[in-house]
């Protein structure tokens, strides 16, 4: 529950055990499982299930983006109705714990 998947310490450092510049990911927040984030799913099986990082928070906005606005033509095609906004976010690499919940309340203080 409170520790990163393998590949994010490898993501986050250098072989030299330096800190690299912020990384950014892409994640949704499931009732289930908490945060999660978006892993490569493609051909290369050397990189299947390790997660997407980005270089810049904006080069993550602009493929949450395309990749919403793809969804969204999709859903049109088929006679459904498109969503407002993703559900998906993007966050530091560094922020990020696997399957963190937050639980909303209601208040805010």
């Amino acid at each position: 529950f409170t520790s990163l998947p393998t590949n994010v310490n490898q993501i986050l450092e250098t072989e030299k055990g330096e800190k690299l510049m912020s990384k950014y990911i892409i994640a949704i927040d499931t009732w289930c499982n908490g945060i999660q984030a978006v892993e490569f799913n493609g051909v290369d099986e050397d990189k299947q299930d390790e997660i997407v990082t980005y270089s810049t928070e904006e080069e993550a906005e602009a493929e949450l983006i395309e990749c919403f606005n793809e969804m969204n033509q999709q859903r049109i095609a088929d006679g459904d109705e498109p969503d407002d906004e993703p559900e998906e976010f993007v966050m530091k690499l560094e922020d990020y714990v696997e399957g963190h919940k937050t639980i909303w309340t209601g208040e805010q203080t």
